[in-house]
């Protein structure tokens, strides 16, 4: 087992370093992210928020295909909204913009913020998303054989806690990895592996293509999906988006919703599907309600019921930390350091 560790280990060490920093720092992306972007001169609440939105969208993007409004919370006090835009220059197929809590758009510093750090932890920024995230998959699979042999090889892992010694040379190095190592073993078992469940549809595609054939059916079957109307090319107003939010929030036992996104927008077809955050506790429904835009009749309600997805979800969650507290997302935070030492000081 000690050669599996330490190669195991030394191999992709440095990706994994670069992972669980950025990783680590992530759990304050949005502190990270309004500490950025210092010109918002009035916080957005959620409820304004919706109406705010859908007068910017009208009247900036009245003709897109489809809108995105992803709500503030009191980590995150911006609006974003995303729009659908074949045209848009920037060559990703959307526009998108930060409003502040009057509804005016946030002129934005070039910086992603808190975000870059988030995604860097998985897509690596410096390659294709796919190459990057099948990379840190195959990282991640090492570091799990790592923790383990490392438990094995260890046999005295508790004891050797206790005797660490200062200006030993490489012995030093070591008593400091095994600190670090013993000291958040739970979380490091934890992140590692639910990190892997987080993009398991990926990594294990396979499985779905050759029971399914068609992806589509098999998100059916775990969840069903809102309806998808097709557009009927008949103009009409909206409803009024922020009363449908206050609706889906009364059919949800006023749990927190995060997103709204609308379909067909300004056409008789056009719909609005609200998703619940799952921000209150570790287990959520994680609710998808639909309306339709026009007359505010509810056409979908599903709440996840299929028990491998809601352990998925769970897992999910636990390794993002978002139903955590502030005390919470600072242990996480503390323990994802000790992992980065943990790394440094193996690699050293």
């Amino acid at each position: 087992m000690t050669w599996l560790h330490t190669w195991a280990g030394l191999v992709v060490g440095w990706i994994l370093f670069a992972v669980f920093l950025t990783g680590t720092l992530a759990y304050f992306q949005f502190e990270i992210t309004q500490w950025m972007l210092p010109d918002a001169k009035q916080n957005a609440t959620p409820e304004q928020a919706v109406a705010q939105a859908q007068g910017y969208l009208q009247e900036h993007a009245p003709d897109s295909p489809g809108w995105s409004i992803t709500l503030p919370d009191e980590r995150s006090p911006i609006t974003t909204v995303f729009w659908r835009d074949p045209n848009a220059n920037n060559g990703r197929g959307f526009e998108f913009a930060v409003l502040d809590g009057d509804g005016k758009k946030i002129e934005q510093r070039e910086t992603r913020g808190g975000n870059f750090l988030y995604r860097f932890h998985f897509d690596l920024h410096y390659m294709p998303v796919f190459i990057a995230r099948w990379l840190v998959g195959i990282c991640a699979m090492l570091m799990l054989i790592a923790i383990v042999t490392g438990v094995v090889i260890h046999k005295k892992i508790f004891k050797d806690f206790f005797t660490f010694q200062l200006g030993k040379g490489p012995r030093s190095w070591l008593d400091g990895h095994t600190i670090t190592s013993v000291l958040a073993l739970p979380f490091h078992f934890m992140i590692t592996y639910t990190g892997l469940v987080t993009l398991m549809l990926m990594y294990m595609s396979s499985a779905v293509s050759l029971s399914y054939g068609d992806r589509g059916e098999f998100f059916n079957d775990l969840q069903s999906q809102p309806p998808t109307l097709q557009a009927s090319g008949e103009s009409t107003n909206l409803n009024d988006l922020q009363e449908l939010y206050f609706k889906s929030r009364e059919d949800i036992k006023g749990n927190p919703i995060r997103l709204a996104q609308v379909s067909h927008p300004g056409d008789t077809n056009a719909t609005v599907t609200f998703y619940e955050a799952p921000t209150q506790s570790l287990m959520s429904d994680y609710t998808t309600l639909t309306y339709s835009a026009v007359t505010g009749e509810q056409l979908h309600v599903q709440p996840v019921e299929n028990s491998a997805e809601l352990t998925r979800r769970t897992m999910i969650g636990l390794h993002a930390g978002r139903f955590a507290d502030t005390q919470l997302r600072w242990l996480y935070f503390f323990s994802g350091i000790l992992g980065t030492l943990m790394i440094a000081t193996g690699l050293v």
